[in-house]
């Protein structure tokens, strides 16, 4: 019979329920966390039974609602309401509107409102496409998240002749007065309101690739520091500590509203919360009682919030930081600053690898010296000038020795390392490995186990040297992108880039693979839909050969060889005035397949290319995007192909594919992926194994 247990029976044991209830909820992320789920469940039944129900519907309740369908969008055209927060330093200007008790995000280059305008804006609403990458981040998730409702391009937007009052309008006040008296309002904004509206983003980047751009997001530091600020000038009038800490409560919870909520924000502001209930009822709970506690509910309350990174750094570091308590108290500030930089730095690799592709390896070493001066000098000032605005020089000069140190050491002390760890089971174990590092008491066991961290870590680094499985991938771009990968790394090879993507769709791809080298780059023909891309991906990755439609002339009617891939490019006999018809046409024997990529080629080319091929293929990359142009019909029957791959997005202009062709091809081959359907398409090959996989289920 299970017992029944009073609230403060559960102190120092949350965390027993706490794991097992985060392994459920990343059940949602990666599939091949449910082992792992049912492992600790499994534990957990055999530890307290109690435990195991509340685990068990807490964390299966959670990813009931994270699998909840998003409601369809409405015509609706036209909103009126209040603006609740705008970003116009981006490339696309855009603010969230508050209308009936919903968030939209508004769109448009001519936006000049402040917060607490009430306005109204007429145009079409929308939704991010789901995600079309394997892994990739997943712009509509991330909305739910923030709980935005849609996305409305406008199309007219005014102020509403009508300005009644509300709350809104005191933070709007707060921004105005920053903007309009401090030249720094961007440092000022980002430090007391955690907002980077003003922000110049070239400053930020640097600061993320430097890895401190955490202390431009206001958090523990900057909570802390108020409080004790507050704590100390409160006690010179009240010496009741609950009339003080009521106070307190007070001032964190209009803080919580003037910086309208960020996650990092609400953690600090609701444990101090937290760590307050617990002492003035003397619950007893401990601090790791008390965040976990404020996790759970928080993720119970809002699921979506596992696709913040703020969210997730915020908890994951201060949960660490508590665990590692008795290795961090030391006699000397330095070493102690220097072991907490050390164990945020380990915890954090992961997530900051997810966001910007690589670490800086020094920035533990640099984040001792800039939290330093963040908490000496900057935060303090930042308060002090925002009510003195005559002392804006001093903090003129204060920032500027900021930036100038923080590119000092971009230049000469960063030491970058890109890599990835992925998300959900590879990403699980590596932070237990890190907990079961952090753990230990001895300084030569946890060293020990700190090395068993970086045999991990070297592991997944390594891992495309020693996998064996080989594969070819369909990428969910505006136009063509294939890769062909070789088992232990022998080659890779892209077949067309796609276009230009502000992005980094593809590039973030091929980082997730952890390959950092293109052995073969074959660019169909000059359109931007295939070779936009290019650029982007030559700034980031190694190329070794790079071969077009006009560069390929030496090189056709021939086989090549990279690894196990066998490619032959054939000749193109005549010049069209129609650049499609002038595209690379290549022929690959590879996993035990035979390929045929056909570019773009329309009907005059495709009629060509028959006295040239009279072989039947088991994959076929359709030409022009299944365009009714292409796709002569004689030509797909006498190539009969098994599978056909439709590369036509989504969002394409064109109406591509032609249902006409789509009928043609499924009416010979067995299979028919289509990017509008299937996003991104993987085949993969392990021995006599095949599989394939798509990114979206159709």
């Amino acid at each position: 019979m299970i017992q029944s247990k009073t609230l403060r029976s559960y102190k120092g044991e949350i965390y027993q329920i706490f794991f097992p209830f985060i392994a459920i909820i990343l059940v949602y992320i990666d599939l091949k966390m449910v082992p792992v789920a049912l492992l600790l469940m499994l534990r957990l039944l055999l530890y307290n039974k109690q435990f195991f129900l509340i685990a068990f519907f807490l964390g299966v309740g959670v990813l009931i609602m994270l699998h909840e369908e998003k409601p369809s969008l409405s015509d609706q055209r036209t909103f009126e309401g209040i603006v609740v927060s705008t970003e116009y330093n981006r490339e696309y200007p855009r603010l969230t509107l508050k209308s009936e008790g919903k968030n939209y995000l508004v769109f448009d280059e001519r936006l000049n409102y402040q917060i607490g305008d009430y306005i109204w804006v007429e145009g079409e609403q929308n939704y991010p496409l789901e995600n079309g990458f394997f892994g990739g981040f997943d712009y509509g998730e991330y909305l739910r998240s923030i709980n935005i409702e849609s996305i409305i391009y406008v199309d007219t937007h005014a102020l509403n002749t009508n300005q009644p009052f509300n709350i809104h309008r005191l933070r709007g006040n707060v921004h105005s007065y920053i903007k309009n008296t401090f030249e720094e309002s961007g440092y000022l904004k980002a430090f007391i309101l955690a907002s980077r509206d003003e922000m110049d983003e070239i400053s930020y980047d640097s600061f993320q690739r430097l890895g401190i751009a955490h202390l431009f997001a206001v958090s523990g530091l900057h909570i802390g520091f108020l409080v004790v600020c507050l704590k100390k000038g409160i006690s010179l009038f009240s010496k009741r500590p609950i009339i003080n800490d009521i106070f307190i409560a007070s001032f964190l919870l209009g803080y919580l509203f003037l910086t309208n909520y960020p996650p990092s924000v609400l953690r600090a502001s609701l444990m101090v919360f937290l760590l307050g209930i617990n002492k003035h009822f003397k619950l007893s709970f401990s601090t790791l009682d008390c965040v976990l506690f404020l996790c759970m509910m928080l993720l119970i309350i809002h699921p979506f919030y596992i696709h913040q990174t703020g969210f997730i750094l915020s908890f994951l570091i201060s949960i660490t930081l508590i665990l590692s308590k008795d290795i961090l108290n030391h006699n000397s500030k330095i070493t102690q600053a220097f072991m907490v930089s050390f164990v945020a730095f380990l915890v954090s690799v992961p997530v900051v690898l997810s966001m910007q592709g690589a670490i800086n390896l020094s920035s533990v070493l640099i984040n001792v010296l800039f939290v330093g001066l963040m908490s000496i000098i900057i935060l303090p000032l930042t308060y002090i000038v925002f009510m003195l605005p005559f002392l804006e020089p001093i903090y003129s000069a204060m920032i500027q020795a900021f930036e100038s140190l923080a590119i000092f050491f971009l230049r000469f002390g960063s030491l970058p390392l890109s890599f990835y760890i992925p998300n959900g089971l590879f990403t699980f174990l590596y932070i237990g490995f890190v907990y079961y590092a952090l753990s230990s008491q001895s300084l030569t066991l946890r060293l020990k186990r700190i090395g068993v961290v970086v045999i991990y870590v070297l592991g997944i680094m390594v891992f495309p040297y020693i996998n064996p499985t080989q594969s070819l991938t369909m990428y969910d771009v505006r136009g063509d992108s294939f890769l062909l990968r070789d088992r232990f790394n022998q080659c890779n090879m892209l077949i067309d880039v796609g276009d230009k993507d502000p992005n980094h769709n593809l590039v973030n791809a091929l980082k997730r693979k952890n390959i950092t080298y293109i052995d073969y780059v074959l660019i169909s023909h000059k359109h931007m839909d295939h070779y936009g891309g290019y650029e982007g991906l030559n700034q980031q990755m190694r190329i070794g050969k790079t071969i077009t439609n006009y560069t390929m002339e030496e090189k056709v009617n021939q086989w090549h060889r990279c690894g196990n891939i066998m490619f032959y490019m054939f000749e193109n006999p005549t010049y069209y005035a129609n650049e499609n018809d002038n595209s690379m046409i290549v022929y690959i024997q590879f996993m035990e397949y035979s390929m045929l990529f056909t570019g773009d080629i329309e009907l005059p080319r495709e009629i060509e290319f028959m006295q040239q091929f009279s072989k039947e293929v088991d994959i076929l990359k359709i030409a022009h995007h299944g365009s009714i142009t292409s796709s002569y019909e004689p030509l797909i029957q006498s190539l009969n192909p098994e599978i056909v791959l439709v590369p036509a997005h989504r969002n394409n202009t064109f109406d591509h594919p032609s249902d006409i062709v789509i009928n043609r091809v499924e009416s010979i081959a067995t299979s028919v992926y289509r990017l509008d359907h299937h996003g991104s398409v993987k085949i993969q090959k392990l021995g006599p194994f095949i599989w394939k996989k798509t990114a979206i289920s159709p």
